[in-house]
């Protein structure tokens, strides 16, 4: 019985052979990168969809967490929070907001701030009982160091507030929040340029002055 060796063609027949073994073990390789390309696409087919967090409850104007009392503290976030149709800027362009709201049980100066935050915020009180008719009480960015709001208003026993806690001026960085509010009783004392020989001066071209009259 002839040989392998014969069957190749004897010596003339090496390259033929190299050239065989070539083709099968480039054949098995190109299989196997088949077989992954598949594996890897049935995978993917097979993968549930990426999964997106809920926003928080107190997302939307209409579902507003109840702060009670004249004082108290409450964590947040704003992870996944949104902006609403119509709704206004808290300090810039409304992105991110959680919403609260407040009655006075008295009247008084009601002192909000957001430091204990993980990140830059700004917060507003409104007035009003829809997200594209309110009335802005006072709203604040930054003025509590390190990123934080520090806003004091004055208000009215009997009256529904509304506070909102955004991101801060320019900032795209998103987390948890604190609020902290805190209601001082009584008539408030007569801001320090209540003269007009102590007119508080403002500058530049344009600019925003948060007060209280």
């Amino acid at each position: 019985r002839p040989s392998s060796w014969m069957v190749l063609g004897g010596a003339g027949g090496l390259p033929r052979f190299q050239s065989l073994a070539k083709y099968v073990v480039d054949s098995v390789r190109g299989s196997g990168r088949l077989f992954l390309l598949a594996a890897t696409a049935v995978a993917c087919l097979l993968m549930p969809p990426p999964s997106h967090a809920a926003p928080p409850p107190n997302d939307s104007f209409a579902t507003p967490i109840t702060l009670a009392g004249t004082s108290g503290t409450i964590g947040g976030t704003i992870v996944d929070a949104t902006a609403e149709a119509g709704e206004p800027g808290h300090w810039d362009t409304a992105r991110a907001s959680i919403w609260y709201s407040w009655t006075a049980p008295s009247s008084g100066q009601l002192r909000l701030h957001t430091r204990g935050s993980a990140i830059n915020t700004a917060v507003a009180v409104y007035t009003g009982v829809s997200v594209s008719q309110l009335v802005r009480v006072g709203s604040d960015d930054q003025s509590g160091g390190r990123g934080a709001a520090d806003l004091t208003v004055v208000v009215r026993a009997g009256t529904a507030y509304r506070v909102a806690v955004d991101l801060g001026f320019f900032s795209e960085t998103r987390g948890t929040t604190s609020l902290t509010w805190q209601l001082t009783a009584g008539a408030p004392p007569a801001p320090p340029h209540d003269a007009f020989a102590a007119a508080r001066t403002i500058s530049g071209e344009v600019g925003r002055a948060t007060d209280s009259s």
